[in-house]
């Protein structure tokens, strides 16, 4: 599939917020595997949700192709990004980069300090060139996958 005219903006609706959790769920549940009970959690309520989408040209239709999240700690000026997933036809487009970046600018305005993130080990040289850095090289297993924890400083 070719795709033009990406887009990332903050899903603020309910519609937006579904196509969101249609990504993960293609990403996560269909390709990974991880069980659909372990996708759709506790924290998306209080999480802020990015959709990033692009016009699939064949057909002329804008297409939901990526997300993630951001979930603000309490008590403190770290965020906490999760659920970065970008559809298998539309890898290779910057939408993963695009997606950071959105959420980083936004946790600036809201005055955070660092993002942290449990990065999947295979994702971890994409989180390096984005200037995320790893806080413990201990790998854990989260959802099935293997895990390790990164961060970065917002300046």
């Amino acid at each position: 599939m070719a795709f033009t005219q990406p887009l990332v903006s903050q899903a603020v609706d309910a519609q937006d917020i579904q196509s969101c959790y249609d990504v993960r769920i293609r990403v996560f549940v269909h390709e990974q595997k991880i069980p659909l009970e372990l996708e759709i959690d506790e924290y998306d309520p209080v999480c802020l949700h990015w959709l990033a989408t692009a016009v699939e040209v064949s057909q002329q239709s804008r297409q939901a192709l990526g997300t993630v999240r951001l979930y603000p700690v309490p008590n403190s000026s770290i965020g906490k990004l999760g659920r970065l997933a970008v559809d298998l036809s539309a890898r290779g487009l910057g939408l993963g980069r695009k997606l950071v970046e959105a959420l980083e600018q936004d946790a600036k305005a809201k005055s955070m300090t660092s993002i942290e993130a449990h990065a999947q080990v295979a994702k971890r040289l994409f989180y390096e060139k984005l200037g995320y850095h790893v806080m413990d090289e201990t790998v854990f297993i989260e959802d099935g996958v293997e895990h390790v924890k990164m961060g970065k400083l917002l300046g």
